[in-house]
């Protein structure tokens, strides 16, 4: 096993408070003021089989109040693998910041672990670390019967991977504020957690380099406990650790310093926010400086007097983590933390009954209790589960929106469960002294970044919109040539972009659901005879997998018993993809080879027979006339290749009497490039080109895309609801409650509910930017 200890000072020099992350903070009427976003997702669960479907709720909110944003229009949401590639993907219309969409789970969906994403244009143009990430795992039950061994290779490397990563633990020490102060009181969080992030359980006491014991460490949480210490000079000090009750390391602390500052933060009786800056006797007199980072502008205290009490009323934070910077004169950081206050802004829901008659369709009500007595307006969602499959120590269950919004996505590092309550004053307590042993967050000035308006569309598009590259097929050099391209689709809209360095740009469309479109090339002739053509409505690339303490074992690696009966190997080769994923026809470009008839018209040829015969490498003919490429062919099937004339399949006949002169090119197709005709491709495909025109004609290439997603409707079953004991099943899914200045709502379920114990997760994000998280349990008796 292995082990690490960290010292864990955060390196507070190299942090500058006045330095802001922003583009142009100059106002004039060539910018546009925006704020930075951030994107929330909810999933109905962590877990599914194939045959399931993924419901989810995102929230595009302004960084600054976490109201809906409404300058994003486009959200695209990824499911990526744990190798990095985009299996399926979503594009969403965003309406006041909301989107709510699905994921069908067909059976080609290999089982494993998978990361859901979700990001704007203007996210993705800040950091990557500003993307919604969100591990889940996917079982395919099926998978062993026909899994290739490399697979199993490949989930048996991951495996030993995540179980080396769960035996190495990490112990680290944190003092308030970043240092440990020689003659002060000093508060030290030890943190223990695996190379997962997963915390670990252990017991710890800390004792002087002679040994001498000094105090215990106090247990406040799975992975985290608390001390006091007041080093002496010279002394140095070290925590005996035994985790998970076996493993017994001894781990040194910090060693104290005789100049540093410590920013003591706590809430006392009366709900006040109490900031003292403890200080080293070198430092007594220094003239210190509070900042407090929240919200639209930053708040200087300008005078911090070492040892004073600073009292702040709660209403003056809002809810959230408000990170607390201490520096001197010169600008220079002496010490900093973060500290999380419930301005009691929140509401909770509550069942106004919580008992119901069985085999009819129910019509829950609900209260909204607020401590300021507001009314609600917002948009929310609901998930019904049966108690017996989805318990509350299983954590499939829909994740909390409000440990989401305030904790987990703050950039502070620190990720809570789905049980924390952040209307609890306990619960808030442990939470802010996990934020002593959280990572630093990002200097980010939350005022309004100003955007010049040449790109405000850019990254805040009304619709959707195209791009692509155009390159060589043959030694993928970007085209230099001066050439257009045309779009049409199958509403006769049509639009040109001109091609500048290879890359083209087609702004405003708009497309529900899988669409086609055609792409014309003018030129063609300046432009190159192999061209390859890459399109795309989203330029962003998938992100790397992130383990975490979500991450699994993949669960097969082995065979299953019906293994050596799955699919022969032809069929699973040419099986057609998910078809949800942006996919485009390859049929007009990447062939094996390339006969253009102006170079071999001297030959006389009187039909195509002769023509492919004399001309397409690997393809032969038997004594009744029948073509074949040699490698591929189909077992008891017809051997010959399909043939198509300017993409539309053709029977060989009409194929071999076409006249010669009037086409333009053929391309043939074998072995894996054929795979894009699907099952017909098996043993390759022959295409002709006409000549449409005394001129060139332009060449025409056909995509297949996906444009924004039509919902799914939840489906209803018949009759009273199967509930079983198999897993943690979502009954109903509701994703748009709208709630509009109201104390009270009633939730319709359409199902009809067996005796039993169930439970309503209903959450959401109100106008003003408060969320709001509610387990609702019932029951159904007769």
């Amino acid at each position: 096993m292995k082990i690490l200890f960290n010292i864990a000072i955060i390196a507070l020099a190299v942090i500058n408070p006045i330095v802001s992350f922003g583009i142009n903070n100059s106002s004039n009427s060539d910018t546009i003021s925006v704020y930075p976003q951030k994107v929330v997702l909810i999933t109905d669960k962590d877990e599914y089989f194939t045959n399931e479907t993924i419901w989810f709720n995102a929230y595009v909110l302004n960084s600054n109040s976490n109201k809906p944003d409404t300058l994003s229009r486009n959200l695209y949401v990824d499911i990526v693998d744990y190798n990095g590639k985009i299996v399926v993907s979503r594009i969403l219309r965003l309406n006041n910041g909301l989107a709510y969409g699905d994921f069908f789970i067909n059976d080609s969906i290999h089982d494993g672990n998978y990361m859901i994403t979700a990001y704007t244009e203007w996210v993705r143009a800040m950091s990557d670390p500003f993307v919604f990430t969100k591990n889940i795992y996917i079982h395919n039950i099926e998978q062993s019967n026909y899994i290739s061994r490399r697979s199993i290779q490949n989930n048996k490397a991951f495996n030993a991977m995540i179980s080396n990563k769960r035996n190495s633990h990490n112990i680290d020490f944190f003092p308030e504020g970043g240092s440990l102060i020689s003659g002060s009181e000093n508060q030290v969080i030890i943190r223990v957690l695996n190379q997962l992030n997963e915390t670990l359980s252990f017991q710890a006491r800390v004792y002087d380099n002679n040994d001498k014991f000094v105090t215990d460490v106090d247990v406040f949480a799975n992975g985290y406990g608390v001390f006091s210490l007041k080093p002496l000079d010279g002394i140095s000090y070290y925590a005996n650790v035994i985790i998970e009750s076996k493993d017994e390391y001894k781990a040194n602390l910090p060693l104290s310093t005789n100049s540093g500052v410590s920013l003591n933060i706590h809430k006392n009786d009366d709900g006040d926010i109490i900031v003292k800056a403890v200080t080293s006797e070198s430092l007594i007199n220094e003239k210190f400086a509070l900042l407090l980072k929240f919200g639209q502008e930053d708040n200087f205290i300008n005078e911090l007097i070492p040892n004073k009490d600073y009292v702040f009323s709660t209403d003056f934070f809002p809810s959230g983590i408000t990170r607390f910077i201490a520096y001197d004169k010169k600008g220079k950081v002496y010490s900093q933390r973060l500290f999380f206050v419930n301005d009691n802004n929140f509401f909770n829901v509550e069942l106004a009954r919580n008992s119901f008659m069985p085999g009819i369709e129910l019509s829950v009500p609900l209260k909204f209790i607020s401590n300021k007595d507001k009314f609600v307006s917002g948009n929310f969602s609901f998930a019904l589960y049966n108690l017996n499959e989805c318990k509350d120590n299983n954590y499939s269950i829909s994740e909390n929106l409000k440990n989401q919004l305030l904790v987990n996505s703050s950039q502070a590092g620190l990720t809570i469960e789905n049980d924390f309550d952040l209307n609890s004053a306990e619960d808030i307590k442990r939470l802010n002294l996990m934020l002593i042993a959280s990572n630093a967050m990002p200097d980010i000035d939350y005022s309004n970044f100003n955007l010049a308006k040449e790109d405000f569309e850019k990254h805040f598009p009304s619709s959707l919109k195209l791009s692509g590259a155009i390159s060589s097929n043959e030694d993928h050099r970007v085209a230099t040539e001066s050439f257009t391209v045309i779009l049409s689709d199958l509403k006769g809209s049509i639009r040109k972009a001109e091609v500048t360095k290879g890359q083209f740009y087609i702004p405003n469309l708009y497309y529900e659901g899988s669409f086609k479109i055609n792409l014309q090339i003018t030129d063609r002739r300046n432009a190159g005879r192999a061209i390859n053509i890459n399109v795309t409505l989203n330029e962003f690339e998938s992100l790397k997998y992130k383990i975490d303490s979500n991450t699994k074992y993949q669960s097969i690696t082995e065979k299953g018993p019906n293994w050596k009966n799955r699919n022969p190997w032809y069929k699973r080769l040419f099986s057609s993809s998910d078809k949800s994923s942006v996919s485009r026809s390859d049929t007009y470009f990447n062939p094996d080879q390339i006969i253009y008839m102006d170079e071999i018209a001297n030959k006389n040829y009187t039909n195509m027979y002769q023509v492919i015969t004399n001309h397409v490498h690997g393809l032969y003919h038997d004594q009744s006339g029948r073509l074949m490429f040699r490698g591929p062919s189909s077992i008891r099937l017809s051997s010959e290749p399909i043939f198509l004339i300017d993409g539309t399949i053709v029977d060989r006949s009409h194929f071999f009497t076409m006249n010669v002169n009037a086409v333009e090119r053929i391309d043939a197709f074998r072995g894996a490039s054929a795979s894009i005709f699907g099952a017909r491709g098996a043993n390759g495909a022959i295409v002709a080109y006409t000549r449409r025109s005394h001129f060139f004609d332009p060449t025409t290439i056909e995509f297949e895309l996906m444009g924004y997603l039509v919902p799914s409707e939840f489906e209803i079953p018949q009759g009273t609801v199967n509930v079983g004991n198999e897993h943690c099943k979502t009954i109903f899914y509701n994703p748009s409650v709208v709630v509009s200045n109201r104390k009270e709502v009633n939730l319709n379920i359409p199902v009809k509910l067996p005796e039993g114990d169930y439970v309503i997760v209903f959450q959401g994000i109100d106008n003003d930017g408060v969320p709001v998280f509610s387990k609702l349990k019932f029951n159904v008796l007769k």
